[in-house]
């Protein structure tokens, strides 16, 4: 195109209906730091992901960034994850599967036979008597249930035991999740 006084002369038309153009995208490995470490066991406890090694924010859409992603939804969770350099480089998704459980077992309704009474707190028989306690846990499961029981003459018994009649004693019951 050629101008003249302020008008363009010469005027060419391209045609650009068969032409290609090739473009290289270059990606980069998300870098980031996960704390506690994921281990594919169960974990009691949220789990932080941030950017590390230059990348600056972090983003679960690729849209929205922040300085941290906090993954701390009980159950099974698998969270991809982009980081963004100061510089507008964004990396590619890295994906984080881990399993939370922060809620505790729940122990049900104390179960003990007819022959044995409740009495001001105390379960009282004639003879020994076996004490069953329900215990559930929605996510990990119970791994482990333990008790404690401590005599009126201050011996500690833990497992199982047969309390005689004249052995009055305290129970403590402990729950583990997974």
């Amino acid at each position: 195109v050629t101008y003249k006084d302020g008008n363009a002369t010469n005027n060419y038309v391209f045609d650009l209906s068969n032409t290609t153009a090739a473009l290289t995208i270059n990606t980069v490995a998300a870098e980031i730091n996960v704390q506690p470490a994921i281990t594919g066991k169960w974990m009691n406890t949220v789990v932080e992901v941030r950017p590390i090694n230059g990348f600056t924010q972090i983003s679960t859409d690729g849209t929205s960034w922040k300085d941290v992603v906090v993954i701390d939804k009980d159950g099974e969770q698998t969270v991809t994850v982009y980081v963004k350099k100061a510089d507008g480089t964004i990396s590619e998704g890295k994906t984080i599967s881990c399993k939370i459980d922060t809620t505790a077992p729940e122990f049900g309704k104390v179960q003990y036979p007819d022959s044995a009474k409740l009495t001001a707190g105390w379960l009282v028989g004639n003879t020994g008597f076996e004490v069953k306690v329900p215990v559930t846990d929605a996510n990990s499961g119970v791994e482990k249930v333990t008790y404690t029981m401590t005599a009126k003459d201050g011996s500690v018994t833990t497992g199982t035991a047969v309390l005689a009649t004249q052995n009055n004693a305290n129970v403590a019951i402990i729950t583990i999740d997974k």
